[in-house]
């Protein structure tokens, strides 16, 4: 809720001093003059509101409005610091996760209330408001109740979802792992099989020119045969 009163115009400072010396019950008239002669306030009453300065009336409605949520501000920050703190709680009951430390915090005053509401009634009451009082308490707790439930289910839930998230995770890297080792092996069986290959013939290096030319026969004609007597004549 947005306040546009004389009050509400200040600047926050001056509004927190201001909540802060309500709260130790400074008498109004001294917080009057105290306000009205702070030339911030001074500048806003004369831009906004005529210079009228501000009254009685206007701190009265402040002390119902805006300190009023003031200090339902300050009692959540400091519930949630003690929350927080488990020193100040007192009771293991009371760790885990705010809203759990909330919702635990806001069950425990339920049941203390619960109880001195029953213990406060006249036994000669009418007996159907009692009746009336304690189904009412009974669909509060049944509601408690369903609110655990749901809360018990959603922690399961994100611990199933975990669990799924840190399997994925693990799955990922088996597979790197495992392509890994594979290239490692196609690596190894490569340098193998390179290792085990012949050697080539230098390059630019032939078989010696011996090897290359073809035997050699004699082209000379045969020698004729030695002529006899008889072929002279």
């Amino acid at each position: 809720m947005t306040r546009t009163g004389k009050i509400a115009r200040l600047p926050l400072a001056i509004r927190d001093q201001l909540n802060r010396r309500l709260l130790d019950n400074e008498p109004g008239p001294s917080l009057l003059e105290w306000l009205n002669s702070l030339p911030d306030v001074q500048a806003i009453l004369t831009a906004d509101f005529a210079s009228q300065p501000i009254s009685p009336a206007n701190l009265s409605q402040w002390k119902n409005g805006g300190y009023s949520d003031w200090l339902t501000r300050r009692d959540a920050l400091a519930l949630a610091r003690d929350l927080d703190d488990k020193e100040a709680l007192g009771d293991d009951s009371l760790a885990g996760a705010f809203a759990d430390k909330l919702a635990r915090w806001l069950s425990l005053h339920y049941a203390s209330v619960a109880v001195q509401t029953l213990a406060s009634e006249d036994p000669d009451d009418d007996p159907d408001a009692r009746q009336r009082r304690l189904r009412r308490l009974c669909a509060d707790v049944t509601a408690l109740q369903r609110e655990a439930h749901n809360a018990q289910r959603i922690s399961l839930e994100r611990e199933r979802l975990q669990i799924q998230l840190s399997n994925a995770e693990w799955q990922r890297k088996k597979d790197i792992h495992d392509a890994e080792i594979r290239s490692l092996d196609l690596q190894s069986l490569r340098d193998t099989l390179a290792s085990a290959a012949p050697n080539p013939p230098a390059s630019g290096l032939g078989p010696p020119t011996s090897d290359l030319r073809p035997p050699t026969s004699d082209l000379r004609p045969p020698t004729p045969p030695p002529t006899t007597n008889d072929d002279q004549f």
